[in-house]
């Protein structure tokens, strides 16, 4: 949808937003996304995060902190995932 309305990636989109950072519009996607408890999109956007930077600190971090919260979430009920 994005490319149909401005011909663009979403990579070249945040790069022009964030001076040739591209990883850091999808971090702030991202802690968007967790802050409305959307974890598995948060998740999505900080690997796409790390798709593009793979030395991205923000983006490792919270990869970590999501799949602890997720794998945590998904074995809830009697122990077994979800």
């Amino acid at each position: 949808m994005v490319r149909e309305l401005w011909s663009e990636s979403l990579d070249e989109i945040f790069a022009d937003m964030f001076a040739g950072r591209p990883e850091t519009g999808y971090c702030l996607a991202a802690a968007s996304y967790f802050e409305g408890n959307w974890y598995e999109k948060a998740l999505g956007a900080y690997r796409e995060a790390l798709r593009i930077n793979n030395q991205c600190e923000e983006a490792i971090r919270r990869t970590s902190q999501l799949q602890a919260i997720l794998n945590k979430a998904g074995h809830n009920h009697k122990g077994k995932p979800l």
